[in-house]
């Protein structure tokens, strides 16, 4: 009797697992999926300004898909749509001119029931930071509202994922218990007919079996999406079904694999497995972990690059040294001066710290290569900080642990070799700032691109170092411009000083150059950084420069065989 009752006990716990699953998706597309939710914003503001504002589905967009908005001087209360089948991970609000503005609330609108945050919630969730996210501070509330003073420092208002998430949860909350509802009254429906001997089907062990597998497969069926990812990437899209019927099929793969239902657990699960019982890393193929917590990148790309598997023929260091002649040439009919910087490999200045099986094919690496033949065949000026990192690094960490990129001290010192190679043509510009001019802290996180790629973010710690400067700037800090085709992200600094003798910089840059443009704008009369793998003339003649420098991080070189 004991093994009649557990069989149908079983039965009953799936059958009431697969009530409450459907129930729950049901009423998320009634109820939530097939409204139009916005996000409700309310401010006052003491001026009519501009404000700019980013969804970041993937860590690190800001400012890469950039929505504007007008607002008046008084009380405005903005509305952003939720996007649909999508987790935003945070909301970035940045400024154009300084501004003061007192928040009152932000809440979900079009819903069932009036969702809003509390003051205090928002103020302990949300912050003002740099441009790039790094230094953060907190909000105050005034006379019961929030107090928000964007500057020329503290350029971002940034509303959380913890924000967003407990908007979201209040907005499922009351879905969740009236499907919970629905499979509690299914529950006591199935008890009563097993009681009262109604159903004439025998609960065999057998038919649980087979049973469990019907669930796992229709489990996926009824059962909400994933719409969220600590992956640093976007999450695929339901394909769009007005195309050529046999497209569709390899897009809707690609789409339920990345959402389908609780895809995040058993990923973080998997992660776990592997690092804490069987010492390797979660994807060997993307992300290895080296010595003293150090991680390197570990695509195919990288590897082949920093071993030497792959070199560079004769004529195709001629094909990349063609390309950026053209470029200097076009450059120089205009007047303008033309500068190459490829920053190195984390592998390149820490090998020592790298994992076995990274052994060395050759001596001579692409990038090696091409600046030894450029800086023998051709009048291109190359700003080469590898020798100089090299040097450097018994002195203090230049590159991150835990990510690709090097941290700010290792910027600092690209950017004295910068200054002190573009100082030549331009001695307006003067010399460098030293380390003595900031007054430098540090602080220990579990921050770090590699880390989110696998999951392991309270696991590998990071120094990062944040530099305050002593001295006044010269500029009216970081602004926000159109992105034109192309480009990731556009950014520009003007100077706030009268000294018209200084010149207008273009630094064609990616991601490398995120700390170096603080401090290179200062020297400048005007800056502007076009976040792309091109120089389109078309950015070129909007910023009427007098210097480009051409920032191209080491992985990418390969892009220079084709025409810039």
């Amino acid at each position: 009797m004991l093994r009649i009752w557990g069989n149908r006990i079983f039965f009953i716990l799936l059958t009431t697992w697969l009530v409450y699953s459907f129930s729950f998706y049901v009423l998320q597309e009634v109820f939530v999926s097939s409204r139009s939710i916005d996000y409700s914003i309310k401010f006052e503001s003491k001026q009519k300004t501009t404000l700019l504002y980013s969804y970041n589905i993937a860590p690190a967009q800001v400012g890469s898909q950039i929505s504007t908005i007008e607002i008046v001087e008084g009380t405005n209360e903005l509305h952003l749509p939720l996007p649909k089948h999508k987790q935003i991970t945070s909301i970035h609000f940045l400024v154009t001119d300084s501004v003061e503005l007192y928040l009152e609330g932000i809440g979900l609108r079009n819903t069932r029931n009036t969702i809003n945050l509390s003051l205090d919630q928002i103020a302990f969730e949300a912050n003002v930071s740099t441009s790039d996210l790094d230094l953060e501070k907190p909000l105050e509330i005034v006379n019961g509202r929030i107090l928000v003073q964007l500057n020329k420092k503290f350029t971002t208002l940034n509303f959380t994922d913890h924000i967003l998430n407990q908007l979201n949860s209040q907005l499922t909350h009351w879905l969740k218990l009236i499907a919970i509802g629905i499979a509690f009254f299914f529950l006591i429906i199935l008890i009563s007919i097993f009681i009262f001997k109604k159903l004439s089907i025998t609960i065999t062990p057998t038919f649980n079996y087979c049973y469990v597998f019907l669930v796992i497969i229709f489990t996926p069926i009824v059962t909400q999406k994933e719409n969220w990812s600590n992956e640093n990437r976007e999450l695929a899209s339901f394909p769009d079904l007005n195309v050529n019927i046999w497209r569709i099929p390899s897009a809707y793969t690609k789409y339920y694999n990345d959402h389908f239902p609780f895809r995040n657990e058993l990923r973080l699960m998997g992660t776990y497995i592997k690092y804490n019982i069987f010492n390797i890393t979660p994807k060997p193929d993307v992300v290895q972990i080296g010595e003293e917590g150090w991680l390197f990148l570990s695509t195919d790309d990288t590897r082949q690059i920093y071993q030497g598997i792959v070199l560079y023929s004769e004529e195709e260091l001629k094909t990349i040294t063609k390309n950026l002649e053209k470029v200097e040439q076009k450059l120089a009919s205009k007047g303008i001066h033309f500068y190459f910087m490829v920053p190195p490999l984390k592998h390149q200045i820490y090998s020592e710290y790298l994992p076995e099986g990274y052994e060395k094919i050759n001596s001579y690496t692409k990038r090696f290569q091409l600046m030894e033949y450029m800086k023998n065949n051709s009048s291109i000026n190359i700003i080469d900080p590898y020798n100089t990192l090299k040097q450097r690094k018994t002195d203090f960490d230049l590159y991150y642990k835990t990510d690709t990129h090097w941290n700010r001290k290792g910027a600092f010192l690209a950017y004295q070799l910068m200054v002190d190679s573009l100082s030549k043509a331009f001695p307006s510009i003067g010399v460098p700032h030293e380390f003595s001019d900031f007054e430098i802290t540090q602080d220990y996180n579990y921050k770090g691109d590699l880390v989110t790629l696998i999951d392991l973010q309270n696991t590998f710690q990071r120094t990062s170092y944040h530099m305050s400067p002593k001295y006044e700037s010269t500029t009216d800090g970081i602004r926000i411009g159109a992105p034109m085709l192309g480009e990731l992200s556009f950014q520009y600094y003007n100077s706030s000083t009268a000294d018209t003798t200084k010149p207008r910089l273009l630094l064609v840059r990616d991601s490398f150059s995120e700390y170096l443009h603080p401090v290179l704008s200062e020297h400048f009369s005007y800056t502007a950084l076009s976040w792309s793998m091109k120089l389109d003339t078309n950015r070129i003649n909007s910023e009427k420069p007098d210097v480009v420098v051409f920032e191209m991080m080491e992985r990418f070189i390969d892009n220079l065989l084709v025409e810039l």
